[in-house]
């Protein structure tokens, strides 16, 4: 089964909005084992929207409209697709009662709003459990097939509440199997890395598929099968992460619902740590990152940014000569400043960064960062080619990574 998604409205082209839409009813579909081909966003424009539908329509068994429900001028889609499907009309009672109600102070608005609780004689009522305008589910015929034109409201909590109240069910029926996917998050390696270790996998397998996604903080591998079955696509996708784990051994940090720094949290938590940290070139970021997780107030002991020299000396108790024959980005000084926050704050884990994030400079991109735990203690130094920021949280990512490996595994890892 083909279904094709528009989405409808001249903010998202103009960028607006962000078309969260796409993303939620893509990832619906794919779970009911359905393909999408094409995805387009169409302005508010009769002529333009009626052309996406006829190409749709050639193509797909299912199209699927968002947006453009309302009751204003620039209101287009269910007018467009009505007039596409053709037929006689009737009212929804339902629809047109509430929408009675809900205007009774406005009697001239809602009678020019009745395309909204009108549908074509043919059409199912999506219940819109959230706002004012319901969807539609409206049959068509297109040369001799039977095929379904569908439209949705646009604000992704209404949208959201229809396909759940109504259109998954009507849906299910037309699905003949299951995409299930789980999504492994690696530590430390970048996508190349990965992406070699598994190039087979990626390449050949379709039982799991493999692919490879760099999101903020750090590589994934997606596996995914299409299987009717439930408890087999878990044996499936069990035996593709075993693969994994052969390849990567502990780099696979496994299925992770939270974040990387909501994991590491947790296990500081159920170890009954603490953490302290002291940063230079990355202003804090590791901290910030710590603290964005829920439970942080329990870990996290005291957080420093010793940018300058100078606190470096105050605050962590380092020698000036260190810094004058070894320069503040050393392994020397990194070392230094892990063990003098670790005398300062008496933590369990201990968190180090200095470097150069540039621009500029024969030395940029070049970064140190120590992490302590347990009597066991590690300085990784690093030469990247990115622009600033992007040094910058590299270098996060890493301390994250390094940080999960070392309180789950103790041990820690190769990178990039």
């Amino acid at each position: 089964m083909i279904v094709e998604l528009i989405s409808v409205g001249t903010e998202l082209l103009l960028g607006d909005i962000v078309n969260t839409d796409v993303q939620y009813l893509s990832k619906v579909c794919a779970e009911l084992g359905f393909n999408i081909y094409h995805t387009s966003v169409v302005g508010d424009n009769d002529e333009r929207l009626r052309a996406e539908i006829e190409q749709a329509a050639s193509r797909s068994d299912i199209i699927i409209l968002s947006g453009g429900l309302g009751s204003t001028s620039d209101d287009i889609t269910k007018r467009v697709a009505m007039d596409y499907v053709g037929g006689p009309r009737k009212e929804d009672p339902e629809t047109k009662e509430r929408h009675a109600q809900h205007y009774a102070d406005d009697p001239e608005f809602f009678a020019a709003a009745k395309d909204i609780y009108t549908f074509p004689e043919k059409a199912t009522v999506l219940r819109n459990p959230v706002g004012m305008s319901p969807g539609a589910w409206m049959p068509f015929n297109d040369r001799g097939q039977e095929k379904v034109l569908v439209v949705l409201p646009g604000p992704p909590n209404e949208l959201k509440g229809v396909m759940e109240q109504d259109l998954i069910g009507l849906l299910q029926p037309f699905s003949t199997s299951t995409t299930r996917s789980r999504e492994v998050k690696v530590a430390l390696l970048g996508e190349w890395k990965v992406f070699q270790a598994i190039q087979d996998l990626a390449d050949h397998s379709t039982e799991p598929t493999f692919a490879t996604y760099v999101k903020a903080d750090g590589v994934l591998v997606r596996m995914t099968t299409q299987e009717p079955d439930r408890d087999k696509a878990e044996k499936i996708l069990n035996r593709g992460q075993a693969l994994l784990k052969e390849r990567l051994g502990h780099l696979v940090l496994g299925v992770m619902e939270s974040s990387r720094e909501e994991a590491l949290v947790d296990l500081l938590a159920k170890e009954g740590a603490t953490v302290s940290t002291a940063e230079s070139f990355t202003g804090g970021m590791v901290a910030s990152r710590i603290i964005n997780a829920t439970g942080a107030s329990s870990i996290i002991k005291e957080a420093y940014v010793v940018y300058s020299d100078e606190a470096k000396v105050e605050i962590l108790g380092i020698d000036p000569e260190l810094i004058k024959e070894k320069t503040a980005v050393s392994e020397e000084v990194c070392r230094a400043m892990l063990e003098g926050l670790q005398k300062k704050t008496a933590c369990d884990l201990a968190i180090a960064t200095t470097g150069f994030a540039g621009p500029g400079g024969d030395r940029a991109g070049q970064v140190f960062i120590g992490l302590a735990y347990k009597g066991e203690s590690h300085i990784l130094e690093y030469q990247w080619n990115s622009p600033r920021n992007r040094i910058r949280q590299r270098a996060t990512n890493r301390v994250i990574d390094y940080a999960l490996l070392m309180v789950k595994e103790g041990i820690h890892g190769e990178s990039d």
